[in-house]
């Protein structure tokens, strides 16, 4: 063992080979502000070094001295300890204050306060709480235990904070900080490097290079800065943001927040309720499992709730928002979004732009809002709504209900019985199959029933109502309408206005209501009530009434002199010839008015083809001459 023993004050103490040669062990007694070099001359060399520390300041400067288990510290350390080392692993432990490894070489005592660590080394702290710096070259540190600070410094290095509250910093080069036991706080330097925060509440911040920085276990704040990033949060709830380029951000498993800030960012939930927010950039959110929450921010962004009910907000930008599994809630907002409600009850709101909406499986609700927008129920029973702009609305399977809202929309059932109300604009209902109710509001609208027994309404303005097949209810509403039955025993009521109404094939009800209307009842019997003012009875064929009883049409308010019955295109020329029942001469072409019937005898045969019966309140009134048209 040799002894060295500098006496208080301030000492500088230097051996250069003095006898000291492959001693055991160096002990160092130190009590002031001491300054102490071994070896640089000689091939002196000592198992280790021991400093037994009872006060001040004190610099080791061990020089080229060759050691076997490096540097040990012991006493009463008050104050700070800075020990330089050349070439060998300095395994530091003490008790209490901070420690310094400095540059090797000769150096004045000032140079011996001042200047940092260089060479690539291996480094151990203590179970304290150290201060260690690196300086030049590619270091390997351990903190151990302790709240220690760990200035890595340039170069490649390695730095493991241990357990204790830890600050790890980074300056330069590629390399690794891993944050261990403790709530650490972890900041990278300028090139690409790795960041783990190990277990509890880490803080970590990337730096300017392509970094990976992972949370591990606990409550993290991490975030990317500069460079194209990979954050990964982790179990714990996670607060993640990514930074100036475009980055790759998971949440992991807990209820995170992640922001990716500007550029392209990939944004990845995980499990947990997550809250996602793309900021700048082309982003794609993807919400994972629990129920999420996502904005896309400014930016053309593709947006996935995946499991659990989730809530997707396209915010500005072109989007694409996906709500998956579950009963989701999509907003796409500004610019022309495309929202896909898939499985669940969703909520679906375009917003503003032209928006496509397609609800998919469950029953869902489809808000169109402004600008000109195509929704798709799809299957289940659906509620959509166009609102403002010229909208293409189709319910798909399920009994659904559509409304257009303003502008001129084209509103489809599609299968299912459906309600459609057209509303503001001339719009377009289609039924399709099943019995449904089609209102067409304000604007000249045109209705198709489709098959099943349908309730068509025009509304205001002149529409045009078609029944189809089925047994259905045609009213025009207000307005000159033209409304057609269709196959089926239809009942069709004119309204106000100057309504033309055909029957079609089926006994048919026709009711012209207020208004001159024009009246057709179509092949079978059917039943013809002209309303208030004068009203046309039109005729076109042999087949529109028959002659047995149950078998012909029927007016039911016929007003001679107001009224008239119109035969159009029977023949080139029809003539009265008498009102006499038989008063047929056997010539084509002839008409008998007698006891309430209109008969016509087309194929000159001398018996009737057709009868007309027409009544007033129930009772028979015959026709004059004066209230037939003959063209």
């Amino acid at each position: 063992m040799a002894l060295v023993n500098p006496t208080n004050g301030t000492d500088a103490i230097f051996y250069y080979g003095l006898g000291i040669h492959d001693a055991p062990a160096i002990s160092i007694l130190a009590d002031g502000v001491d300054v102490t070099t071994l070896g640089s001359a000689g091939a002196t060399s000592a198992t280790e070094i021991r400093l037994n520390y009872a006060g001040g300041t004190s610099v080791i400067h061990t020089g080229t001295f060759s050691l076997v288990n490096g540097l040990v510290l012991a006493g009463s350390i008050t104050d700070d300890i800075r020990i330089t080392s050349t070439g060998v692993d300095a395994t530091i432990t003490g008790v209490n204050r901070e420690f310094w490894l400095l540059e090797s070489g000769a150096l004045t005592e000032t140079q011996f306060f001042s200047n940092l660590f260089q060479f690539a080394d291996v480094v151990n702290g203590s179970a304290f709480d150290d201060d260690i710096a690196g300086h030049g070259g590619n270091d390997i540190i351990f903190g151990n235990d302790g709240n220690d600070i760990i200035d890595a410094d340039t170069g490649n290095d390695r730095v493991f904070g241990g357990n204790g509250g830890d600050v790890l910093l980074s300056r330069g080069g590629n390399d690794l900080l891993v944050g261990g036991a403790g709530s650490d706080f972890l900041f990278s330097g300028d090139d690409n490097d790795e960041i783990r925060g190990g277990a509890d509440n880490d803080t970590a911040f990337g730096g300017d290079g392509d970094d990976l920085i992972l949370g591990g276990a606990g409550d993290d704040n991490l975030n990317g800065d500069g460079g194209k990033d990979v954050i990964s949060g982790g179990d714990g709830d996670d607060a993640i943001t990514g930074g100036l380029q475009g980055d790759t951000l998971n949440g992991d498993a807990g209820d995170d927040m992640i922001r990716g800030n500007g550029a392209r960012d990939f944004i990845f939930g995980g499990g947990g309720q997550d809250s996602l927010r793309g900021d700048g950039g082309n982003d794609r959110l993807r919400g994972d499992g629990g129920n999420d929450e996502l904005f896309g921010g400014s930016g053309n962004d593709l947006l996935f709730g995946d499991d659990g009910a989730d809530t997707l907000n396209g915010d500005a930008g072109n989007d694409t928002l996906r709500g998956g599994a579950d009963n989701d809630v999509l907003r796409g907002g500004d610019g022309d979004d495309s929202l896909f409600g898939d499985a669940g009850h969703d909520r679906l709101n375009g917003q503003d732009g032209a928006d496509t909406l397609s609800g998919g499986n469950g029953s869902d609700n489809l808000y169109g809002g402004l600008g000109n927008d195509l929704l798709n129920g799809g299957s289940g029973g659906d509620r959509l709504a166009g609102d403002e702009g010229d909208d293409q609305l189709r319910g798909g399977a399920g009994t659904d209900r559509l409304i257009g809202g303003l502008g001129n929309d084209f509103l489809d059932g599609q299968s299912g019985s459906d309600l459609l109300e057209g509303d503001d604009g001339d719009d377009e209902l289609r039924g399709g199959a099943g019995a449904d109710q089609l209102f067409g509001g304000k604007g000249r609208d045109m209705l198709f029933g489709g098959s099943g027994d349908d309730d068509l309404n025009g509304g205001a303005a002149r529409d045009t109502l078609s029944g189809g097949a089925g047994d259905d209810n045609l009213d025009g509403g207000s307005g000159n309408d033209d409304l057609d039955g269709g196959g089926g025993n239809d009942s069709l009521g004119g309204g106000l206005g100057s309504d033309s109404l055909f029957g079609g094939v089926g006994s048919d009800s026709l009711n012209g209501g207020a208004g001159g209307d024009f009246l057709t009842g179509g092949a079978d019997a059917d039943v013809l009530t002209g309303g208030a003012d004068a009203d046309q009875f039109i005729f076109t064929d042999a087949a529109d009434s028959g002659t047995a009883p149950g078998l012909r049409d029927t007016i039911t308010d016929f007003q001679t002199g107001v009224d008239k019955l119109h035969f159009a295109n029977l023949l080139d020329s029809l003539v009265l010839v008498g009102s006499v029942v038989g008063a047929f001469s056997g010539a084509a072409g002839q008409i008998v008015l007698a006891n309430g019937l209109v008969s016509l005898d087309l194929t000159g045969n001398g018996v009737s083809d057709m009868d007309i019966v027409t009544e007033l309140s129930n009772v028979a009134v015959t026709a004059a001459e004066a209230d037939l048209i003959l063209v």
